[in-house]
């Protein structure tokens, strides 16, 4: 699949130790020779263990990391909040155009 910003985008599943469940991140892109994990949410924001883990797992690999959602801006740590309607902005930030 290829971003509005000509991107190429990848979605990421592992599983997780000793269990049956997986965690799962909605969307990878390059950038800046190394990846920007992406999560979308509809509604709970505070779900975001997925992201986090895979940062945390990947961290010399990982540039940016971005939840997008229906709320306002935001930050915790690394993890940047931004609403949905700026997804085209950063992904063309992104993409250095």
């Amino acid at each position: 699949m290829i971003s509005a910003a000509g991107n190429k985008l990848f979605y990421h599943t592992w599983k997780k130790d000793d269990e049956i469940h997986f965690y799962e991140v909605d969307f990878l892109i390059a950038s800046n020779a190394k990846i920007v994990p992406i999560e979308i949410k509809s509604s709970n924001i505070n779900t975001h263990k997925s992201i986090l883990e895979f940062c945390r797992k990947y961290s010399k690999k990982v540039y940016r990391q971005y939840l997008f959602s229906q709320k306002d801006i935001g930050h915790m740590e690394q993890l940047s909040f931004k609403p949905l309607y700026m997804m085209p902005f950063v992904l063309e930030e992104l993409s250095g155009k």
